[in-house]
C-alpha cells in the first residue's frame, strides 16, 4: 500500500510557480503621436497640412495635366517644374509625362523634405529636384526643353525669374506660366497678402498685355495668352473649403503638445493668404492668365 500510494503521489506533478508579471509596456502618449505628425520645420508641415503632402501651395490637378499634355518630347529629354515645394508636383507631373522631369524651387528649405517624397513616392529614377537662387542667376549643367510654373512666379520676381527661365530652357522650349494679373495699369495692388512669405508691395504686378511683353524683351515668342480666372477659382474654393477639418485635427494636437503652436500660426497665415486670394478674384480686383511662350532658337 505504501508503494502504491508513493507512486500515485508521484503521478500528480506539483503546480509550478506562476512566471513573475511582466511590466505592461506603455504605448506613445497622445502627446507623442501628435508630434510625431507635426514633426518638421513648422511653415512647411503647415503648408502640407492645408495643401497635402509635397505641396506648399494648392494642387490645380487639371491645370497639371493639360500642362503636361502640351509636351510631347521623348525619354531621353527633360521638362522643368519650377514651384516643385516638397516634390508633390513634381512626383504628380512625372505620371504624365515620359521624359525625365527636374523640379525646381526657390526656397531652400524645401530641398530635403522634396528627395525624400520622391524617394517615398518611387519616383527617383525618372525625377529629381534642386534649389535655385533667383537672385544669382546661373545657366543650368544641362538645360529643359520645356518648363512649367505651378506656381505664380513672375509676380514674385519677374525680371529674375525671366533670367533664370532664358538661360534654363533650349531653343525652341516652350513655358507654360499662370499668373495673377490686372487689368489696366492703374489698378491698385489688391488688399490682403497674396503670398505668405512676400508681401504685395514688393511683387510685379503687370497686366497680361506688360506680361506678354517682358516675356517677347526676354527672348521668348508668345503663343497664347488665355485668362483663366474661373478655374483659378474653382480650384482655390476646394481647396480653402478643405482645410476645417485640417485645421480642426492640428488645434486637436496643439492642445496636446502645445509646443506645435508654431505650426497652427503658420497654418492660419497659408489659409488666411488663399483666402485674400480668392477674394481678390471674386471681386474682380486680379485676374488670372495662362501664359504660352517658345524660347528663341538663338543661344541653344
Amino acid at each position: 500500500m505504501k508503494n502504491v500510494t508513493s507512486q500515485f503521489s508521484g503521478m500528480v506533478s506539483k503546480p509550478k510557480p506562476a512566471p513573475p508579471a511582466r511590466a505592461k509596456r506603455r504605448g506613445p502618449s497622445p502627446a507623442d503621436l501628435a508630434l510625431a505628425k507635426y514633426s518638421g520645420d513648422p511653415a512647411i508641415v503647415a503648408a502640407h497640412v492645408a495643401w497635402g503632402g509635397g505641396r506648399l501651395w494648392p494642387a490645380d490637378p487639371g491645370f497639371e495635366q493639360r500642362a503636361c499634355g502640351s509636351f510631347h518630347v521623348g525619354s531621353d529629354k527633360i521638362v522643368g517644374i519650377l514651384g516643385a515645394a516638397t516634390g508633390g508636383p513634381v512626383v504628380a507631373m512625372s505620371a504624365h509625362l515620359s521624359c525625365f522631369v527636374f523640379g525646381f524651387d526657390w526656397r531652400s528649405a524645401a530641398e530635403v523634405p522634396a528627395q525624400e517624397f520622391i524617394k517615398a513616392a518611387g519616383a527617383g529614377d525618372k525625377t529629381s529636384v534642386r534649389t535655385i537662387n533667383l537672385d544669382t542667376v546661373f545657366p543650368l549643367q544641362r538645360k529643359c526643353e520645356g518648363m512649367i510654373a505651378v506656381e505664380p512666379v513672375l509676380t514674385r520676381s519677374q525680371d529674375h525669374v525671366l533670367d533664370w527661365l532664358r538661360l534654363a530652357i533650349s531653343g525652341g522650349g516652350q513655358v507654360i506660366l499662370e499668373e495673377p494679373s490686372l487689368e489696366h495699369q492703374e489698378q491698385q495692388v489688391p488688399k490682403g497678402q497674396w503670398f505668405v512669405d512676400q508681401e504685395n508691395e514688393n511683387c510685379f504686378w503687370k497686366t497680361p498685355a506688360e506680361r506678354e511683353m517682358a516675356l517677347k524683351l526676354a527672348g521668348f515668342s508668345v503663343q497664347k495668352v488665355q485668362e483663366t480666372t474661373g478655374i483659378a477659382l474653382r480650384t482655390l474654393r476646394t481647396a480653402v473649403a478643405s482645410t476645417d477639418q485640417a485645421f480642426a485635427e492640428l488645434s486637436q494636437a496643439t492642445e496636446l503638445a502645445p509646443i506645435l503652436q508654431p505650426v497652427t500660426e503658420f497654418f492660419k497665415k497659408e489659409v488666411d493668404a488663399a483666402k485674400n486670394r480668392l477674394n481678390a478674384l471674386e471681386n474682380g480686383d486680379v485676374a488670372v492668365y495662362r501664359y504660352t511662350a517658345i524660347k528663341h532658337r538663338v543661344d541653344g
